[in-house]
């Protein structure tokens, strides 16, 4: 009785809680078990350093969409409006952030990733395909989620293609798409509008012209 008890322990705690998951990043299955623990522990510093080149680009990009904002801002805008349109457009975040790494760690909310069971389970390795050089992976979860990992030869270790892994990343990161496009509406209406007053003006000089020679 006591043996049975302990294997149903032994068989929670690896459905659960990972126990006995291969975690070494050597490994693709064990690269992403490891991010993935890294994810729920909330340890963003450690899934960041577990994270493809491609994917620490994609952020550095980002960042430099806040600062083109933030110059957009500087140039365009009246000086009083600088303060309150940076903290519309997120630019404001140029000031604390230097480089995408500072960015994923900024807007990355750990302690609002999921932790149900169910969740747990599905994230489990279903199977592991390597390609033919042996330098990218991809790891078919049981709830069907696909990781694609690419392998680092130089520091001997497999990385998580974090973007082009996770689709929901696009919609997470809308909030700057909408913020960039609303600021070059403000943009084009305050040259329209500055425009116009500009014809306007002209439109009457050239009126008080002909009066004056009449």
């Amino acid at each position: 009785m006591r043996t049975r008890i302990i294997g149903i322990a032994l068989l929670l705690c690896f459905l659960l809680t990972g126990c006995g998951k291969k975690l070494d990043p050597s490994d693709p299955e064990g690269a992403f078990n490891l991010f993935w623990q890294h994810m729920m522990d909330g340890q963003s510093e450690a899934m960041w350093d577990l994270m493809a080149p491609s994917s620490h680009e994609y952020f550095d990009q980002q960042l430099e969409r806040l600062h083109q904002m933030d110059e957009k801002i500087g140039r365009y805008l009246p000086p009083t409006d600088h303060t309150l349109a940076r903290k519309q457009a997120g630019s404001i975040l140029t000031d604390e952030i230097k480089d995408g790494r500072g960015l994923f760690l900024k807007i990355f909310k750990p302690a609002e990733v999921p932790k149900e069971e169910a969740i747990q389970v599905g994230m489990q390795v279903e199977q592991v395909t390597m390609s033919e050089d042996q330098k990218s992976a991809a790891v078919l979860t049981r709830g069907g989620q696909k990781v694609l990992l690419t392998y680092d030869q130089e520091n001997e270790k497999w990385e998580v293609m974090f973007v082009e892994s996770f689709a929901e990343l696009g919609t997470a990161m809308g909030w700057l798409e909408s913020n960039e496009t609303a600021l070059d509406q403000t943009i084009e209406d305050l040259i329209s509008e500055e425009r116009r007053e500009r014809e306007s003006l002209i439109a009457e000089l050239m009126g008080y012209e002909e009066e004056s020679a009449n």
